[in-house]
């Protein structure tokens, strides 16, 4: 009776095992799904019929939605700013993340205090982002305007996010600052990953290049990351 027991209870034992992570992976999938995929596959639903965001009535409309938008001129103004945006970002995320995580590999003092102070921003939530930004360049509250008058540049002041010329310029400098912490992570954790030999030989022959080459794989990673997370801006 015990050995029945025992082996009846033994599969339950093993399957238990072997499937334990599933409670830590499940109920982030369901949020997941919850909070993106449904909505997703909905809003698709909902592009092919005429719905105006307001009450229960509507009817299919087909392609009809996407013929509009194909002969929009904002849809192609928002591509071509959304272009703009994200290769101003990619040359800065490279170049600046780069620059940083050199400076980081060298180990200064206080080194984890400077790297986790880079990627901060990447773990703030959007709303945060955009209330921090508001304080710094809104014309109302913001500290930037102030702080210009402050040191004698009053007559550069000017309302940042409805200014036609520099409203891109700030949406490209609050995103490339939002992102560039996983640059700097991506390349610090390659220059890491370089063996001592090339530092040596790089010292011998004096190559200053010679970290870019074993580095390359690490370049192409915040490349898909700011693609993958960009978003159109019209």
């Amino acid at each position: 009776m015990t050995s029945s027991v025992t082996n009846t209870a033994a599969p339950s034992v093993s399957w238990m095992r072997r499937y334990s992570h599933l409670q830590f992976v499940v109920p982030g999938l369901l949020v997941f799904g919850a909070f993106t995929i449904y909505p997703t596959i909905s809003a698709f639903g909902i592009s092919f019929t005429d719905w105006t965001g307001m009450g229960k009535t509507s009817n299919f409309v087909g392609l009809a939605n996407y013929i509009d938008v194909l002969r929009s001129s904002e849809f192609y103004n928002a591509a071509f700013h959304n272009l703009e945006i994200f290769i101003a970002i990619l040359i800065a995320q490279h170049t600046i993340g780069l620059f940083l995580a050199v400076q980081l590999n060298a180990r200064p003092r206080f080194m984890e205090v400077y790297r986790a102070i880079l990627f901060l921003p990447v773990i703030l939530s959007l709303v945060a982002t955009g209330f921090i930004w508001t304080l710094i360049l809104s014309p109302n509250i913001g500290i930037l305007n102030p702080t210009l008058e402050a040191i004698g540049l009053g007559f550069f002041t000017k309302s940042w996010l409805d200014d036609m010329f520099w409203a891109l310029p700030c949406i490209i400098a609050v995103q490339t600052w939002n992102h560039l912490g996983w640059a700097i992570v991506i390349y610090l954790a390659g220059l890491q990953n370089i063996p001592q030999e090339l530092h040596e030989a790089a010292e011998r022959r004096r190559l200053a290049l010679a970290e870019l080459p074993q580095n390359s794989v690490s370049a192409a990673r915040p490349v898909l990351h700011q693609r993958d997370g960009h978003h159109l801006h019209p």
